[in-house]
């Protein structure tokens, strides 16, 4: 079978379970409008688009400028983090950690080229 995969700019291959899948990024809000970003990859064996992960973790406690996101790097996303920042979706360096349950998060700030990608979809007719 062809492996089928988007042409989405910001698209990368997840290869943390041993075969690589092509996912790629879409911008959700949650309720409180703070950006969240979902990834979704092609399921070959059902030929539909299934949600692959969810990379962000809505903290509405916890201060937080726009064009910033907390990462959910543990647990079924270890590792996403690098994923996010070679994909240039995020930038590299953390803006803070905070402690949340068991965990700590990170918050990072999207980078200006997917902020722009988000910006022109967004006002696309």
């Amino acid at each position: 079978m062809t492996q089928v995969h988007t042409h989405h700019l910001f698209g990368f291959y997840d290869s943390r379970w041993g075969k690589p899948v092509w996912v790629w990024p879409q911008v959700r809000q949650y309720p409180n409008n703070r950006l969240g970003i979902q990834l979704f990859s092609y399921a070959e064996d059902n030929q539909f688009i299934e949600p692959w992960a969810t990379a962000t973790v809505n903290l509405p406690d916890q201060p937080l400028n726009p064009g910033e996101v907390f990462i959910k790097d543990y647990s079924e996303n270890a590792g996403l983090l690098e994923l996010l920042v070679r994909a240039k979706i995020i930038e590299p360096r953390p803006l803070k950690a905070v402690p949340s349950g068991f965990v700590t998060v990170t918050a990072h700030k999207l980078t200006p080229e997917f902020l722009d990608f988000i910006s022109e979809t967004q006002n696309a007719d």
